[in-house]
């Protein structure tokens, strides 16, 4: 698109680290509040609610899910990249949104009877009805919560959230507690998405109403569909599974799994996402300078995955005390596939930042091509997982494809873009050292130490202190600015 800005100075990127720092640590404290708080209310949740309540709102939120991928027709990563006036493409870009998320909405009604059938649970056809409504709530908030982004504002965006969450999470156990089942997770998390959007709408430094301009539309459209589809890939990447365990396995299991993959994706909702709120328009700003570019992309994986693949290492090796201690032994299945999902989530992060850099230089193509790619192969070997080792054999599968099959070619594409990966491999040399020291202490723990808390606490504890002796050397790397040579 239009609107390309030239090299920023030296002066102008220093000013830049200090503001993607500040932005940083107000992610990271959304993230936390929220992390928290969802552990601490699903654990009182799934001591009201059963595997089966589980399974078929699992069901209601794959139906969400995957259009929600499409909801924006990738114009959304579009715009935080734009480096022209938001006026002009404002109020095109509100119209677009809420005028696909209107189809999609009547579509998501119409199919919800098919779709609940063909999981295997008739029953979540009002379910899916209802979530469904998250699609409008989501275009209504898409601009203003992009504008927000793209000014670099994450304290707006937590003040959002944390406050939608609160009320969510509050009405969720009112209802459990009163016997809704699946309909107290649905409306909670329906309730407190609409109170985060009324809440970004206020804050947001940009507000449009909907306008068209047909040249503008053309623009977003042409630029915006291959994000579209690759994110649809992405969702359909992440969700896919859960479609697979439900037909195959059935909706109880389907319960399980969905616990298993939420666990596993907490070293990516605590950290990583707090990064990649800021890192997509960090590297939009870079790309003009392929040495800050290709330094900004290394320091950012790098302390990325220095703050989650100890997690995720950790939380392979504890799968089954972690579920027992914090949801109770009649969860304990889920760590059949907790133990492969929570190395899943290392290769997921790292794949991830690399999909920011891909979109910020502008590679929409090449990434839905490499995501095309992933979803095919995924499919296969899930289905295939599935009917070997049930949901064990769809975290193991998952998490093979990702490694051997999807891996090396996003390794291929970010190289084109001038990244130097055998200084990226130097960097990650200590997380990695780190974390097998983890997997050794935790081995230990499980072995050595009776009582699933005494192991957490004692392999935890000498896990955190072999990790940090290793990576110390690391810390430099958040005090440089995004300028600093590399």
């Amino acid at each position: 698109m239009t609107g390309i800005a030239p090299e920023p100075s030296g002066e102008e990127r220093a000013s830049l680290g200090t503001v993607v720092k500040r932005n940083l640590t107000w992610s990271f404290t959304n993230n936390i509040v929220g992390r928290v708080g969802n552990l601490a209310v699903g654990a009182v949740l799934l001591r009201i609610l059963s595997p089966s309540d589980y399974g078929v709102y699992a069901v209601a939120l794959v139906a969400v899910t995957v259009p929600l991928s499409l909801n924006d027709l990738g114009i959304a990563p579009l715009i935080v990249r734009y480096r022209g006036n938001l006026e002009r493409i404002g109020p095109t870009a509100t119209s677009i949104i809420l005028g696909f998320s209107g189809v999609l909405f009547a579509l998501a009604m119409l199919f919800a009877p098919a779709f609940a059938s063909a999981m295997g649970a008739a029953s979540a056809t009002q379910l899916v009805r209802v979530a469904a409504l998250a699609l409008l709530i989501d275009a209504i908030g898409a601009v203003p919560t992009v504008a927000i982004t793209r000014a670099l504002e994450q304290h707006k965006r937590t003040v959002a959230d944390v406050g939608g969450s609160i009320v969510g999470w509050a009405l969720s156990i009112v209802l459990a507690v009163l016997g809704a089942g699946a309909w107290s997770l649905v409306l909670g998390l329906l309730v407190g998405n609409l109170i985060t959007t009324v809440t970004v709408i206020v804050l947001a430094p940009a507000r449009f109403r909907p306008g068209f301009d047909r040249e503008v539309a053309r623009e977003l459209i042409h630029e915006g569909l291959p994000l579209a589809g690759s994110s649809m890939l992405v969702i359909g990447i992440l969700w896919v599974d859960y479609i697979v365990v439900g037909l195959v396995l059935g909706d109880k299991e389907l319960g399980f799994y969905l616990l298993a993959f939420n666990l596993s994706s907490w070293p990516i909702n605590l950290v990583a996402t707090a990064i990649r709120r800021v890192s997509l328009v960090g590297f939009a700003r870079l790309k003009t300078s392929e040495e800050a570019l290709d330094a900004g992309f290394r320091r950012g994986l790098t302390l990325t995955l220095a703050a989650t693949l100890p997690a995720c290492v950790a939380l392979s090796v504890y799968a089954r005390q972690v579920i027992t201690f914090v949801y109770g032994d009649q969860w304990v299945h889920a760590a059949d596939a907790l133990r492969w999902l929570a190395l899943l989530g290392a290769v997921r992060i790292a794949l991830d930042v690399a999909w920011d850099l891909l979109v910020a230089v502008g590679r929409g193509k090449s990434v839905l091509w490499l995501n095309l790619l992933w979803f095919v192969l995924l499919v296969a070997g899930l289905t295939a997982g599935a009917h070997i080792a049930g949901i064990g054999g769809v975290g193991a599968a998952h998490l093979l494809v990702a490694l051997v099959f999807v891996t090396p070619p996003y390794l291929i594409a970010i190289h084109r873009e001038r990244i130097r990966l055998w200084r990226l491999a130097r960097m990650l040399i200590r997380p990695a050292i780190g974390s097998c020291l983890v997997a050794l202490s935790a081995l230990v723990a499980v072995n050595v130490v009776d009582g699933a808390f005494w192991q957490l606490v004692v392999g935890g504890s000498i896990s955190l202190v072999a990790y940090g002796i290793v990576v110390a050397p690391l810390r430099g790397l958040w005090n440089q600015s995004t300028a600093v040579n590399p």
